[in-house]
């Protein structure tokens, strides 16, 4: 016997969805906040670990794949007769972290081709660490080294090179130099001689003006921000390259902007907060209360002098409004009418003293939520043609189309008189659009009661 779908399944699906993303997210973000106050439990892991949760993947997921990496990485040095205990007689560290470059190129870990265009998502782990690690950047690939190295005993950590990303190695012996790396290439580790910045820099190549951390461990801090300059730098590209409301190129820019408020100072923090939640992808409806909370958790220990003075970091009220009857004096289409863009979610009359209302309607598109009046109106023109292949269509373009949705009445094949049903929450906010929408069907399909 068939089993009855759930009821209401897109919207609970829908929502379900997001409270786990902004659990995820909520320990993300107060990671990096803790990154951002110098905090010694934090590691290289967690500078990238986080961009894991704005796509919906819990970070201990990503953790589960780099150890899971780290473990075959192990077999095959073990496998290779690799000495990997440093007090072991026999132990070769630049031989070693050779090896794991090695490995690390057979799995498929590269750069992306020259002009190749690269992903928004080429520091997420679940991207970088799947389909994406043949065209990934250096501090992606260096990432997934220093992990594997630090499972090893091995002390290393990333460099703030200009240009490329390095590798800094710590030597266990102090009687051998330390080392700097590069994981994209295929050049041999550099030995230097002494501890001397100076000196360091000279061994490597690079100007005397050069910063220290060039060839030292850069902070955390500094490496988050990095990583949210490489993302601005894709996602805030031309838009004939890429468009903002493609949900990868939202969600990664949306993480970027969260980097830059964690670390930001508590009046940085403050200022920038309200722009981060105006933009947020309509995909994470919950993240506001919990980063709000962060950051009022953590404010009083963000060092910007100004100790007397504190700001109290508050989340925006929903937007809400008394249930909207429809109006007589003029036309509006129906909450979960169709037309060739999209989907109608909203509606308002506009009185005005100069002249008749205006109507004002709210069209769920590929690109957002969009007014007609505001975008031009002939991409928005109602339709009375709904096909399930259409509807399917719309459920996948449209963001995030099972907030609004839950459901579609297509009483024929051809698609005459189909139309959306929205969700339990559109429907007390618009109580008159259920049943419209149901004579307008009628009327379509000429029955008349």
């Amino acid at each position: 016997m068939d089993e009855e779908p759930a009821p209401h399944a897109l919207p609970r699906r829908f929502w379900a969805q997001a409270l786990k993303g902004a659990m995820a997210r909520y320990q993300a973000f107060r990671t990096w906040v803790r990154i951002g106050l110098d905090d010694q439990e934090c590691t290289f892991d967690d500078v990238l670990l986080g961009f894991s949760a704005f796509i919906d993947v819990a970070p201990q997921d990503s953790l589960a794949q780099l150890d899971e990496l780290y473990t075959r990485c192990r077999q095959e040095l073990v496998g290779q007769g690799r000495v990997l205990d440093p007090d072991t007689p026999g132990y070769d560290l630049p031989g070693l972290v050779v090896a794991i470059r090695e490995f690390m190129h057979n799995e498929g870990f590269s750069l992306p081709q020259r002009g190749a265009l690269l992903s928004p998502l080429s520091q997420f782990p679940p991207h970088l660490l799947g389909p994406g690690r043949s065209t990934t950047l250096p501090m992606s690939m260096n990432w997934v080294f220093a992990a594997i190295c630090r499972r090893l005993g091995i002390r290393a950590g990333p460099t703030n090179t200009p240009m490329k990303v390095l590798c800094h190695i710590t030597s266990p012996d102090p009687q051998k130099g330390d080392m700097i790396f590069d994981v994209c290439g295929s050049d041999p580790p550099i030995t230097f001689s002494s501890k001397d910045p100076t000196v360091m820099l000279a061994e490597a190549g690079m100007p005397s003006s050069s910063r220290p951390d060039a060839v030292l461990p850069a902070s955390l801090s500094l490496m988050v921000r990095r990583a949210a300059e490489n993302i601005f730098n894709v996602t805030r590209a031309p838009p004939g390259v890429w468009g903002r409301a493609v949900e990868p190129i939202w969600r990664a820019d949306y993480a970027a902007s969260a980097v830059v408020v964690a670390l930001g100072s508590r009046w940085e923090a403050y200022a920038r907060q309200r722009r981060l939640f105006e933009e947020a992808p309509p995909t994470c409806p919950l993240d506001e209360p919990v980063f709000v909370d962060v950051l009022n958790e953590y404010s009083s220990q963000r060092r910007d002098g100004d100790v007397g003075r504190r700001p109290t970091f508050t989340a925006a009220r929903p937007n809400s409004h008394p249930p909207r009857r429809r109006p007589h004096s003029v036309f509006v289409p129906f909450v979960g009418q169709a037309c060739s863009t999209g989907c109608t979610i909203g509606w308002k009359v506009v009185e005005r003293a100069d002249g008749p209302p205006q109507r004002v309607h709210y069209v769920l598109t590929p690109r957002g939520i969009l007014t007609p009046h505001l975008h031009g109106t002939s991409r928005f023109r109602p339709t009375s043609l709904l096909t399930p292949l259409a509807a399917r269509s719309f459920r996948q373009a449209l963001i995030p189309f099972d907030r609004y949705v839950e459901d579609a009445a297509i009483p024929r094949g051809d698609g005459l008189g189909g139309r959306f049903v929205p969700t339990l929450e559109l429907q007390a906010e618009y109580p008159d659009d259920l049943e419209y929408g149901e004579r307008w069907t009628d009327i379509q399909l000429g029955v008349h009661n």
